[in-house]
């Protein structure tokens, strides 16, 4: 969220609801959880279900939408070559900014573009470091001991923490502006040698071996924007041009509560629009 005493108190509530910190502190078990903690097979599962390669298409990008006729035109371009899927819905559950959604060829009309180009956004990475030096029996969290309540200054390391596998280390690291990739991996290294060479820990060889982006994350408006009915207006967008919408910046930042909701309102929804 960037530097959390800057941010919106209606975001900042929404973005930290208290089931989510009573599973992040122990007080409640994680909403999603996995008996071999291996989370990806949930998705693996999920992928077989729907039917890899003809109802579900990974490794795929889409090249054009077109919501102009009675039913919705995805053309897509997969490892087996071009395809076009024709459907009587559109769900769509990428975070809804405008540049987001031009790159995958949405046709987007002047009220959705008008809406979704208000939203500000800021930056969040996952990382995995092997070989960090960093012991593996530590967490380890920035602080700036002056500035108020020690949040640390942005963009940076939020902190480390130990991976569940031996000789990995977790690091996230998060920016109110635009950093390259190249630009939060050089940062994120030279974070960690420091703080290993200054508490005298044995040097390692660290090396990220797993990154992702998470960008645009965290998608906003200023506050005068939500008295003036923005998001009554973002939510008056579902079912037009046969388009519904999910996903975080229609719920929050939390899969559990994505998919009650989208289980629960969206879906009826879609169904009664069939």
């Amino acid at each position: 969220m960037g530097n959390i005493l800057s941010v919106t108190t209606l975001y900042a509530f929404k973005y930290l609801p208290k089931s989510t910190i009573d599973a992040f502190v122990g007080l409640a078990a994680p909403p999603v959880a996995s008996a071999t903690s291996n989370l990806q097979s949930f998705y693996d599962k999920a992928l077989t279900y729907l039917g890899a390669g003809t109802n579900a298409f990974t490794n795929s990008r889409i090249l054009l939408i077109d919501r102009s006729g009675p039913r919705v035109l995805v053309a897509i371009l997969t490892p087996s070559g071009p395809k076009l899927i024709s459907a009587k819905k559109l769900l769509i559950a990428i975070q809804p900014k405008n540049s987001s959604l031009q790159e995958i060829g949405l046709d987007l009309t002047l009220e959705e573009s008008s809406l979704t180009s208000q939203f500000n956004n800021s930056y969040y990475w996952d990382i995995v470091i092997k070989n960090s030096g960093i012991p593996s029996n530590i967490s380890v969290t920035n602080l700036d001991v002056n500035a108020p309540l020690g949040i640390p200054t942005l963009p940076g390391v939020y902190g480390f923490a130990p991976a569940p596998l031996p000789g990995y280390t977790l690091a996230y690291y998060s920016s109110p502006a635009f950093k390259s990739d190249a630009q939060v991996k050089a940062d994120t290294l030279a974070m960690v040698k420091k703080f290993v060479r200054v508490n005298g820990y044995p040097a390692g060889a660290p090396q990220i071996v797993g990154f992702n982006s998470h960008a645009p994350f965290w998608l906003t408006v200023p506050p005068a924007k939500i008295a003036e009915g923005f998001y009554a207006q973002l939510n008056g967008l579902q079912g037009k041009r046969n388009t519904f919408w999910t996903g975080a910046t229609f719920v929050a930042h939390d899969s559990s509560a994505i998919w009650r909701w989208s289980e629960a309102t969206l879906l009826p929804a879609v169904k009664a629009s069939l």
